[in-house]
């Protein structure tokens, strides 16, 4: 885990430095560590003093169809501010109806540039690129919005042609891949590219 922590902060730092302030987190298939690396990085920022905001769009769970008489049409959870004041939190409420919201990449930018103003950098956990399930939300709308993508990769999970398979969707949707996680063996990775200066 010092490893993971070493390569949190290596990332963290240097976006600092270049003034990125929406990152996103990805990786090609659901068998990964990306929301637990986008929170290690988050909590990196915040002890360096920031004000950090971990936006989780990797929900987990299926798309909740409303019963209620008024259909529930918030698509955020109350932002949450975690015990250890490192960072604040705030949780997708997809249902049937906030669904389509998730997936529009101009709605996502407008709500993440008012975020933008309260906070000093915003980071997106988001949905498997590929093999996603069908009821899950798109991950390229979010991640075309972000200045910066980081995809994780754990060897013997993920094939090279998925790596490459993302990489051209990635690519497709004009998206800022930054880095390369390289997940070696459990406990151990590798940033395998990272984009320190513009």
């Amino acid at each position: 885990m010092d490893e993971w922590a070493s390569s949190a902060e290596q990332i963290a730092i240097s976006q600092i430095i270049k003034g990125t302030r929406l990152i996103g987190f990805i990786s090609p298939t659901a068998a990964s560590s990306t929301s637990l690396f986008a929170r290690m990085v988050a909590e990196a920022m915040g002890r360096a003093g920031l004000k950090i905001l971990l936006a989780n769009l990797n929900a987990t769970q299926e798309v909740i169809h409303d019963t209620a008489a008024v259909a529930v049409s918030e698509p955020w959870r109350a932002i949450s501010d975690e015990s250890n004041r490192l960072l604040d939190m705030l949780s997708a409420n997809v249902t049937a109806e906030t669904k389509p919201l998730f997936n529009n990449n101009g709605w996502l930018g407008s709500f993440f540039a008012d975020q933008l103003r309260t906070y000093s950098i915003v980071i997106l956990d988001l949905p498997p690129l590929i093999q996603e399930p069908k009821n899950k939300l798109s991950p390229l709308a979010a991640a075309s919005i972000c200045q910066g993508i980081v995809l994780m990769c754990p060897t013997g999970v993920v094939t090279r042609a998925q790596v490459e398979r993302s990489l051209q969707l990635l690519q497709a949707a004009e998206v800022n891949v930054i880095g390369l996680v390289v997940e070696e063996r459990p406990g151990t990775i590798r940033v395998e590219r990272l984009q320190i200066t513009g």
